[in-house]
Parts: structure tokens; sequence; C-alpha cells
């Protein structure tokens, strides 16, 4: 009695299972695409944040103290010109 179930129940299976499916239209995949595309780029909006946070930190620091060295250098340089400029030379005398 089992055998004689199981036989028509996998048959209808068998058959229901080949049966060709709706495919997704046009407007349905293009939402669905939309979407994923949305949740993946606030996760890359939230990581790029957080990493130009992290490195203005670490990278800014380094800038400023090149600035600093650079501008301090400048100024050494300016000072060494203008008391050059007012050391006078020997007049001679005719």
């Amino acid at each position: 009695m089992m055998k004689k179930l199981l036989i028509p129940i996998l048959i209808i299976a068998g058959l229901s299972a080949c049966q060709k499916k709706k495919g997704m239209s046009d407007a349905m995949i293009k939402a669905q695409v939309d979407s994923l595309v949305e949740l993946r780029m606030k996760d890359i909006n939230q990581w790029a944040k957080e990493d130009l946070e992290q490195r203005t930190t670490i990278e800014l620091r380094a800038r400023m103290d090149s600035i600093v060295e650079a501008r301090e250098a400048s100024d050494t340089a300016k000072s060494g010109r203008v008391a050059a400029d007012t050391v006078q030379s020997p007049q001679m005398e005719p």
C-alpha cells in the first residue's frame, strides 16, 4: 500500500519540478539590484568615513611637521641672508 502511494507522489513531485518557472520581470530585477547596491554602498561609505578619520589623524600630523620644518628652514635661510647683507665690507681708502 505504501508503494502505491509513494510512486504517484514521486511522479507528481518530479513533474512539478520540471515545470517552467516564471522569470522575474526587468523592473523586479532592477528593484532587487538597487536594494542590494544601496545596502552595500552604505557599508562602503561607513568604512570609508572611518578610514578617513583614522588616516587624517595620522597623515595630518606628519604633514604639519614637514610644513613646520620647511618654514623653519626658510626662516633660517632668510635670517642668514639678512645677516650677510648687513655686514659692511671694508672701505678701501684711495
